[in-house]
């Protein structure tokens, strides 16, 4: 699934995943990005909000995502957006934060 943000006719920003997890009913995003010159005006945000909402409406619970540990903007947005840490046991990432968000 992906989410996008255009301004003047061109992609800016998106924000892509899978919602196909009809067990756990959980979705995970797997990138987001934004064109340099647009970056730090919020459009990362309404990417990742777009697709929260295509996920929810997919019928997930969640939505989590790991995130370099050391990329502390991407780390506020996602803290603003209502994603917290998540533990799991074998965490095969130990480097990055895992996150999670309940919808």
């Amino acid at each position: 699934m992906i989410s996008y943000v255009r301004e003047q006719n061109r992609i800016v920003a998106i924000c892509a995943g899978y919602t196909n997890d009809l067990q756990n009913r959980r979705g995970y995003i797997s990138v987001v990005a934004v064109l340099p010159e647009y970056s730090n005006k919020g459009y990362g945000k309404v990417a990742v909000q777009g697709f929260l909402k295509k996920a929810k409406s997919a019928g997930m619970l969640a939505v989590h995502l790991y995130a370099d540990s050391e990329n502390s903007a991407a780390l506020h947005m996602y803290e603003k957006l209502g994603f917290s840490d998540w533990k799991v046991v074998g965490e095969p990432r130990p480097n990055d934060r895992h996150l999670i968000k309940k919808l």
